[in-house]
């Protein structure tokens, strides 16, 4: 075969063989965390989270019409979007490898043929490439509806790019390729901004083309190009915008313009300025500004994507997060104001006393006009506790115990100031407790075990704080293992045979470093352009994100581009073993078995360790229970979430299946923010609008945040009422707080609310319940001294729904802050608000257990949760702890027996036992209501096998997690507190149902410690 062929041969071959493991292992459906809201927008080109993605959204738009309009398909379609990218992206890696290794070879070949060069290249790409397919990080994002594998592919892309550009013969014709990067780049900031940080590479293969080796004037470009990656984040992205807001604002304002004349007119004048520039660069011979204008114009085309945000956003679409038709709205969009800031290399501690805080300006649109508002204010701190490089800057009470258990804190003493005004002295943390925290946990725990985990081997898939048992990397050898995570003999048998227990016995992980010593020594100017590369994609990431201690997840998936890079130093290091096999062996077939041992022990191996726990076929367990919450609600009911896995399935199903599309989702989240309480009032096709009270200027963030709580009247105060007092302008309702500024109040913490009888009736289609059994009203009380802006807000539409729409929440905590926890009363997954404490007779009533009963074993379903052959990750076992399954089973089932409808609950336990095996979820602290249920009903038998297994697994953890060490009480992990919980539990239980085995787990209980 030609030379010239098998290159992209070999190419096509590569990206075959990963496209085809990437459908085979696709999820079928939506998944948890981002991916459903992502399809959701994807399909409706819908406005999603910040900073927003609009290309892949145009993408993703694409790819959904291969669905060939089976809306069941569309999720499949998007998610084989990141299937393709994935496999481009390997196919460039390929070809990328090659490039590199035939730089390097041809030092090392200096008397052979050019046939041994392109032999080993081969060889060299192929296992490169394959192996950073199969990596564990890489694979995750390639089988679900994420950005990150389309933005891996224009990483990907544009390398590829500087290396045809880097072939090109030296002239004007070569900078082609650049105007193509810097268009890709632009497109790229539509995807993510990961992708400008291969700018310093790419700066490196143009320096080494024109001009000689100098580490002096190397190290000038890569700062040239660091400059320019900041002057893009932080200066031209929100800038440009920016400029065109305000020119909107005066336009509109100051000369009654329509909205948008001044973004026209800016972009006008934009687009002149550019061509007067050209015009005057190429009068002057001025050829490096004329041209460098051209890539900037390009890159400009590019960043233009986002005008479909804006476009959209217009249209008041479902999901409209930040109201981008607003320009100041997509400045604050694109500026991620809705997320806490973080210094970088100067700024506050954990601690740091606050001083001041300054007022920051936006401008919302209204009635056609711009109106001034406040972002969250810039806050200043005690000069004398600011520190460089502030790794420990989070404000969260949450993260200081963290912060201080990773930097092992002894501070430096300082006298602050209060807000008091009295002195004090506190320890804050020194810089280097801030750069041991940097190095143990930014780039030990939440970088370099995900580095290892793709090259070493994962322990498994829990998530991880730090601790020796969860999501740690592991290598498979014993001496290794034993002496970093414990004795691993005696791991508990759910762990043991844990799909996410991958070992690669560090093979992959030496042959990369063999491939960095190998490339170091024989081709050093290449050496550094894929350090820059990797360094720019891996821990200069670690410095720029300033990690918090904890994470909702595992943050692995925004380091795949250095895994990249070290995939293709993996490809040099089979490239110096194949080089040893064809330059000293004279017979050819021992470089083909290099070859293949290399690809089975390399590639080959990965796959075979990652292939059961990155095989999601068959897995529909976010669609699925998304569909239970809203199975859950009667007709037209409001339903009030919290996060991204209650809510985005849920987006999902209603923009994409049009699945429960009367059910009206609140995410209490976006609450306190102005546009998303505007959005209460939108009329949605099909769930209609919530009734709120409050008006368009009543919610600007420059409005009261919080609301104090007074003693003032002792009475009930009808929440109608309340609502009206609190928004009233005059300062005879409002409260003087400690800095001088006014606060409307609650005079009072009782409150009612008024009961509609005919209505609440109207929407219960099951409650037997007649009009004279309905209270007036029901009361409560708010045990705390304030209420937060989403709080009255939730009260504000319960109040003016007037019962027309029953009203469901997940989690009956928000309810609890407001005072109605007592009103609520499981149907199905949720909570719903009913006029009655929910210790009130109607839990004996029939009707009530037996709708729970049919929901659950009649109209729920379970995404295949049960399936030995589907895989159920870290996330889909946390979602199944989450959603608290087991408590609705072991609730049901107590109101069943109470019912003395004992068949029907042990029918009920054993559908929970059958859903849910131990196998697969591990036992959690409703497991034990379990066995008392079956004791209750009279099923000793069944009772007794679940006692002694969920002792078995018990004892086995505490074996396990305290290896041989003392129980420390002060402090005992969550899952040494769960276990012995269980077991006394147990004990508690057979007391009362079964002596002998009482006293055989009472005997045993001390053996354990």
């Amino acid at each position: 075969m030609d030379k010239k062929l098998q290159q992209p041969i070999f190419g096509w071959l590569i990206f075959v063989i990963s496209l085809t493991t990437y459908l085979l292992s696709l999820e079928p459906t939506a998944s948890f965390w981002d991916c459903s809201e992502f399809i959701a927008c994807a399909y409706k080109l819908e406005v999603g989270h910040a900073p927003g993605a609009p290309v892949y959204m145009l993408l993703g738009r694409l790819f959904s019409l291969f669905a060939a309009g089976n809306t069941e398909n569309v999720a499949m379609a998007i998610n084989a979007l990141s299937a393709v990218a994935s496999a481009l992206t390997v196919m460039l890696l390929f070809h990328i490898i090659y490039w590199f290794a035939g730089k390097l070879l041809q030092n090392t070949y200096r008397a052979t043929t050019k046939n041994k060069i392109h032999f080993v290249a081969i060889g060299a790409s192929l296992i490169g490439s394959l192996t950073y397919a199969f990596t564990d990080s890489f694979w995750f994002s390639a089988v679900e509806a994420e950005v990150y594998a389309t933005s891996s592919l224009f990483s990907a892309l544009v390398f590829w790019c500087i290396i045809k550009y880097e072939q090109e013969p030296k002239g004007w014709p070569e900078n082609r390729w650049l105007v193509l990067i810097f268009f890709l780049l632009g497109l790229s900031v539509g995807i993510h901004l990961l992708n400008l940080l291969a700018l310093p590479a790419m700066a490196l293969v143009i320096y080494l083309k024109h001009y000689k080796y100098s580490t002096t004037k190397m190290l000038f470009t890569v700062g040239l190009s660091v400059l320019l990656i900041g002057a893009l984040i932080f200066g031209i992205i929100p800038g440009v915008v920016k400029t065109a807001a305000y020119f909107d604002l005066f336009f509109v304002n100051s000369f009654m313009m329509p909205v948008y004349s001044g973004v026209l007119i800016f972009v006008i004048l934009l687009v002149l300025a550019i061509l007067l520039l050209m015009r005057y660069f190429h009068k002057n011979k001025r050829y490096l500004l004329r041209f460098a204008l051209i890539m900037f114009s390009f890159w400009l085309i590019g960043y233009s994507s986002f005008t479909i945000l804006v476009i959209r956003s217009a249209d008041n679409p479902f999901v409209d997060i930040n109201n981008v038709e607003n320009v100041f709205g997509l400045v604050d969009y694109l500026n991620r104001e809705q997320y806490p800031q973080r210094p970088l290399f100067y700024g506050n501690n954990y601690n740091s006393p606050i001083t001041d805080s300054k007022k920051r300006i936006t401008y919302k649109l209204y009635d056609h006009a711009y109106f001034e508002d406040e972002l969250n204010p810039k806050y200043e701190f005690d000069a004398n506790t600011l520190s460089l490089f502030p790794r420990m800057a989070s404000l969260e009470a949450r993260h200081i115990d963290a912060y201080k258990q990773w930097g092992k804190i002894e501070g430096r003493k300082v006298v602050v100031t209060g807000a008091d005004g009295n002195t004090k002295t506190i320890r804050v943390p020194t810089f280097a407790e801030n750069f041991r925290f940097f190095i143990k946990y930014q780039v030990g725990h939440m970088y370099l075990r995900y580095f290892m985990w793709n090259f070493a081997g994962k322990q498994n898939d829990i998530q991880g704080y730090g601790g020796k048992f969860f999501g740690n990397w592991i290598s498979g050898i014993p001496l290794l293992d034993n002496w970093r995570l414990g004795n691993q003999n005696q791991i508990p048998d759910e762990y043991k045979n844990h799909k996410a227990q991958n070992k690669y016995y560090l093979i992959p992980l030496l042959i990369g470093i063999v491939g960095i010593f190998f490339q170091l020594k024989y081709d050093k100017q290449k050496f550094w352009v894929a350090f820059a590369l990797f360094l720019f994609t891996g821990p200069a990431i670690v410095i720029y994100l300033n990690e918090v201690p904890i994470t909702p997840r595992e943050r692995d998936y925004v380091h795949v581009g250095s895994f990249m890079v070290f995939a293709l130093w993996i490809g040099l290091g089979a490239a110096a073993i194949l080089h040893v096999s064809v330059q000293h062996l004279k017979r050819p077939w021992p470089k083909w078995i290099a070859a293949g041992l290399l690809i089975v022990f390399v590639p080959g191996l990965i796959l075979s360790e990652n292939w059961d726990d990155h095989n999601r076929s068959g897995r529909y367990t976010a669609r699925d229970f998304g569909k239970n919450i809203l199975r859950s609600c009667e007709q037209n009911a409001i339903l009030f979430t919290t996060a991204d896995n209650d809510t985005y399935p849920i987006w999902y199903l209603q923009q994409v299946e049009n699945f429960r599309t009367d059910v009206r989702q609140v995410l209490t989240t976006f609450l306190p923010i102005d546009w998303y309480g505007n959005q209460m009032n939108y009329n949605y096709e099909g769930c209609g609008s919530v009734p709120i009270s409050f008006k368009d200027d009543e919610l600007l963030m420059k409005t009261n945040q919080y609301f104090p709580v007074m003693n003032h009247i002792d009475s009930s105060i009808d929440v109608k009422e309340l609502v009206q007092f609190v928004k009233n302008p005059d300062r005879r309702t409002q409260v003087q707080a400690s800095k001088g500024e006014y606060l409307n109040f609650l005079p009072g913490k009782k409150l009612s609310l008024a009961v509609n009888a005919e209505n609440f009736i109207n929407g219960s289609s099951y409650l037997q319940i007649k009009k004279s059994d309905v209270p007036s009203q029901i009361n409560f009380s708010i045990s705390k001294n304030y209420l937060s802006r989403d709080e009255l807000l939730i009260l504000d539409m319960i109040a003016n729904n007037n019962w027309q729409r029953p009203v469901y929440t997940i989690y009956p905590a928000m309810f609890q802050e407001i005072g109605l926890a007592d009103y609520l009363h499981r149907e199905g997954m949720l909570f719903r608000l009913l006029p009655y404490k929910n210790t009130n007779i109607l839990h004996g009533r029939k009707a009530f257990a037996n709708h729970q009963f049919s929901l659950i074993t009649e109209v729920f379903s379970w995404g295949n949760a049960n399936n030995p052959n589907v895989f159920l990750d870290h996330t889909n076992k946390q979602m199944i702890e989450s959603f608290r399954f087991r408590q609705m089973f072991a609730e049901v089932a107590n109101e069943l027996i109470y019912l003395g409808e004992n068949e029907k609950a042990e029918g009920l336990i054993n559908l929970a036992q059958t859903i849910f095996p131990q196998g697969k979820i591990q036992y959690n602290y409703n497991s034990s209501n379990f066995a008392q249920s079956y004791y209750s009903m009279g099923a000793s038998n069944k009772a007794n096998a679940l006692v002694e297994d969920i002792q078995k697994s018990a004892s086995q953890k505490l074996i396990y997690y305290l290896q041989g060490k003392a129980i420390n009480r002060r402090n005992m992990s969550n899952e040494v507190q769960l276990q012995i919980y269980l077991m006394q539990e147990l004990i508690r239980i057979t007391e009362k149902y079964n002596t002998p085995l009482h006293n055989k787990l009472v005997a045993n209980f001390p053996q354990i410690f």
